[in-house]
């Protein structure tokens, strides 16, 4: 029977399991950069560092990777330098929409969100064009892109109650509100 090693399809599949593990190592040591970088390399010390690494440790992330983004964005190793960015904007219906990234190319991601946007029906704004004055929004959570399996591309996030806002935790449709995407 050709085509049906037992051990090519261990392989295969950790191979995947390893591609998966790989992009949560990369986020988390993003944000273990970023909190190194705000608060210090000691997680006594810096409790923003102190969460990112049990979020680490709860993704089973071995302790000398841990170490060693410490180490790189405490200026021990290369030179990283990540930063939050946020854009603003309008997609379908004038729903407003604010995405928070975190980049160490600001140009590159520049270009990707303008990508978004315009794939998406929206538009782009300057900073200040969906909260003018600061106490129109309100950070109410994270709206995770939904699974490739599912049809979506990636990227595109279904918010609920369609296009017109949504409720949640309870927001009313047309508020303006914050979600990481």
């Amino acid at each position: 029977m050709s085509g049906h090693s037992k051990f090519a399809n261990i392989k295969h599949k950790k191979e995947k399991n390893d591609a998966a593990k790989g992009k949560i190592f990369t986020i988390i040591g993003r944000e273990i950069a970023v909190a190194v970088k705000e608060g210090g390399p000691d997680p006594a010390n810096n409790f923003k560092l102190a969460q990112v690494i049990a979020k680490a440790k709860a993704n089973n992330m071995p302790n000398d990777t841990i170490d060693r983004g410490i180490k790189k964005a405490a200026g021990e190793g290369g030179n990283v330098d990540y930063k939050y960015v946020t854009y603003e904007g309008y997609g379908p219906n004038g729903v407003a929409i604010i995405v928070d990234a975190l980049t160490d190319n600001i140009n590159r991601t520049a270009a990707n969100v303008r990508s978004a946007f315009t794939k998406g029906n929206g538009s782009i704004g300057t900073q200040g064009s969906v909260c003018a004055d600061g106490g129109l929004c309100a950070h109410e959570g994270i709206l995770p892109p939904p699974p490739p399996k599912d049809g979506n591309p990636r990227g595109r996030v279904p918010l609920p109650g369609g296009s017109e806002g949504g409720a949640l935790r309870g927001l009313p449709p047309r508020e303006i509100g914050r979600a990481h995407v």
